[in-house]
Formats: structure tokens, C-alpha cells, sequence
């Protein structure tokens, strides 16, 4: 059985995917302005990661909101665009 989790370690958590979720963000949008902005970059396999770095976007997204969604409530706006970004 896995150990529970104080609110303090659950806090700690959340804190910590969206630091890593912020850093991503950064990347993906140095990878997005690079692809954009440099002639040098438009070759197939940089394509791929430029169309892989849209959907990792969305991906970091889900992870910054956190569990601020859940505990919105199921039905509340901001729960059902996590979900929909999930999918």
C-alpha cells in the first residue's frame, strides 16, 4: 500500500509540476519561435517537433492548472477545459 501524503507533501507536489510545467512552457515556445522566425530550421524532422511541441503545449497547460480543476468542482468551466485539453 502506498504511503498517504500530508497536505503539506500534496502542496509541495502541485508546486513542483507547475514549476516544471512553466519550464516547458518556455521551451516549447523557444522551439515554436525558432521553427517560426528561422528559414534554417523548415526541414521535415524540425516540422515534426514543431507540430509535437502544439500538442505538448496543451499538455503543459493541463499540468500548470493542477489540481485546481478537480477542486473547482467537475462541472465548473475550468475543470471541463482541463479535461478537454487532457483529451
Amino acid at each position: 500500500m502506498a504511503p498517504i501524503l500530508t497536505p503539506e507533501q500534496h502542496l509541495v507536489m502541485a508546486l513542483t509540476e507547475r514549476l516544471i510545467s512553466g519550464l516547458s512552457i518556455v521551451g516549447i515556445l523557444f522551439i515554436i519561435l525558432t521553427y517560426s522566425f528561422s528559414s534554417a530550421f523548415s526541414k521535415p524532422i524540425n516540422r515534426l517537433v514543431f507540430y509535437a511541441s502544439w500538442g505538448n503545449l496543451g499538455l503543459c497547460i493541463v499540468a500548470f492548472i493542477s489540481m485546481d480543476g478537480p477542486d473547482a468542482g467537475e462541472d465548473s468551466p475550468l475543470c471541463q477545459f482541463q479535461g478537454f485539453m487532457a483529451q
